[in-house]
């Protein structure tokens, strides 16, 4: 684990935490997220063609969007990811199968929109619980934002901040939804390899640079409305939250 976190893991994590299990996979996430940062960050961006930037870039940027993601459900969703510890702490757990309690990007993150939420019929096991699903759209973000524009003071959050108070309270999710799943898909087609044209003609040093700041925009834009969030563990202050907010900014 890094010496020192990246500001976007310390806004993702919140404050440090060892005496529970939930605390020491968050910490140990938090150290892979500034891992991921730091490698990033010694990729030579002033080579348009460097073929390190075309392979690694993709790679990388989704690694951070994807670690990012689960560092927030951790904190919004305990359960999903306190079975998913004790599933790979299992003798069963083998590296050679498919696991079907692993993370999966449609499901745990994103989900189809759902019709009719508050439909009385519908049994609790078929309400989506994905990190920006309808749902929690609902009872999480929307409250969240609303109490985070409140008692943010004016002036604090730098450029993110003035452009998300500028972001109605029921859009600010279904546009991280869609954000972060263009960049998803921009990124998982250089991790997958699927061109047989050269990376460079796609994923230059300004594509590469550009596909960076956009998952780390999207995930400290949820990290500090997650911090806001009443029953989120761990929470940092506003100040302490819009610090690391404003450092993220900084160093992007």
């Amino acid at each position: 684990m890094p010496a020192k976190l990246h500001p976007l893991a310390r806004l993702l994590s919140g404050r440090r935490s060892d005496i529970s299990a939930l605390g020491n996979s968050i910490q140990y996430l938090a150290g892979t997220l500034s891992g991921l940062i730091n490698q990033f960050s010694r990729l030579n961006l002033s080579i348009s063609s460097n073929p390190q930037v075309s392979i690694l870039g993709p790679y990388l940027a989704r690694g951070i969007l994807e670690v990012g993601f689960t560092l927030l459900l951790a904190r919004l969703d305990p359960f999903r990811v306190l079975v998913l510890r004790e599933v790979q702490q299992s003798p069963e757990y083998d590296l050679e199968a498919r696991i079907n309690s692993a993370l999966q990007w449609k499901g745990d993150f994103l989900d189809d929109k759902v019709n009719d939420l508050w439909k009385a019929s519908r049994k609790a096991k078929e309400m989506t619980r994905a990190l920006l699903g309808d749902y929690h759209d609902h009872v999480f973000w929307r409250p969240s934002l609303t109490r985070l524009l409140d008692i943010a003071p004016g002036g604090r959050g730098g450029q993110w901040m003035a452009d998300l108070r500028l972001t109605t309270i029921d859009s600010f999710a279904p546009k991280m939804r869609g954000r972060a799943e263009r960049v998803y898909s921009k990124c998982s087609k250089g991790v997958h390899h699927e061109f047989v044209l050269p990376l460079s003609a796609y994923y230059d040093s300004r594509e590469v640079r550009e596909m960076q700041r956009e998952v780390i925009e999207i995930c400290g834009l949820l990290g500090l409305v997650l911090n806001t969030g009443g029953h989120v563990p761990f929470p940092l202050s506003t100040n302490k939250a819009l610090e690391s907010f404003e450092k993220i900014q900084q160093l992007v």
